[in-house]
């Protein structure tokens, strides 16, 4: 549904992740967005996570692709759930339950593992670049490169560069629905410069992928909510939280989020799995 929508003009984002999403959402498809381009239906719950990010703005672009790159380069992300006709959007930052949550073939609650490396997307460092056409002493129209950097560490063999060429814009609308603008030269917007290298870092960082399919039906371990009241929740789990997978056949063991929810019915009967992942 994100996907549907666009950033239609430059927007100053608040420097509270939980905010800035639940604003980007809200306003664009949510009961907050413009007659035409509401949703009928669709609920956005404002996130409960704490996390500060730089200033930053949400530029023309697709929607989707912005919230799902403020999310994943703070280790978060988000979920829709569709009830009673009823579609609910929600942030989210999970929990990491990997010392109390261990899905492994002797437990027989581990369905698939899989473990390969790539590197060929990998990057550790981002030039940002925003060109202006500005006029020199003898009023000549010239292009000005308005540099910043955004690097996330690695040093000599371990450091992966690459170069974005901006697109953000030095006008943008305020909380109040009026139009600013900011020299390039300013610190806000070079602070949105950083903001977009470390966003576009977010695609970029994963150099080893693990995932397969945890089962979920027939483990000790309880999928539920997180806002379901429980007595003990320390062997519940939901999206988002971290688990323990060990795979004992390859002697091999790691940390990952629990990424899918799925129901099945087939031949065989009915049954549930998740999915897991490093994204």
């Amino acid at each position: 549904l994100l996907n549907q929508r666009i950033v239609l003009a430059p927007v100053q984002l608040s420097t509270d992740l939980a905010t800035a999403v639940y604003e980007l959402v809200i306003k664009n498809l949510g009961n907050r967005a413009l007659a035409p381009r509401i949703i009928n239906g669709f609920n956005v719950i404002r996130p409960t996570f704490n996390i500060t990010i730089e200033q930053t703005q949400a530029s023309r672009g697709n929607l989707w692709e912005l919230v799902q790159e403020l999310l994943k380069s703070n280790g978060c992300g988000c979920f829709t759930t569709f009830e009673n006709g009823q579609i609910t959007f929600r942030a989210i930052q999970g929990t990491d339950k990997s010392n109390s949550i261990v899905f492994s073939q002797s437990m027989d609650n581990l369905i698939s593992s899989e473990y390969y490396l790539n590197s060929e997307n990998y990057k550790t460092y981002c030039r940002v670049v925003s060109t202006f056409s500005e006029e020199n002493e003898d009023g000549e129209s010239v292009d000005v490169d308005y540099v910043q950097d955004y690097n996330k560490g690695g040093q000599n063999i371990d450091r992966y560069e690459m170069l974005l060429e901006s697109n953000l814009s030095t006008k943008y609308i305020d909380d109040n629905g009026e139009e600013q603008e900011v020299s390039p030269s300013s610190s806000l917007y070079q602070s949105w410069q950083q903001q977009e290298g470390k966003n576009t870092l977010a695609d970029k960082i994963i150099d080893k992928e693990f995932n397969g399919e945890i089962d979920i039906k027939f483990s000790q371990y309880q999928f539920v909510d997180p806002t379901t009241p429980l007595e003990d929740s320390t062997y519940s789990y939901f999206i988002g939280d971290y688990v323990k997978i060990k795979d004992e056949y390859f002697n091999f063991e790691q940390s990952t989020r629990v990424t899918k929810y799925t129901f099945k019915q087939d031949s065989s009967g009915y049954g549930e799995e998740a999915s897991y992942g490093n994204e």
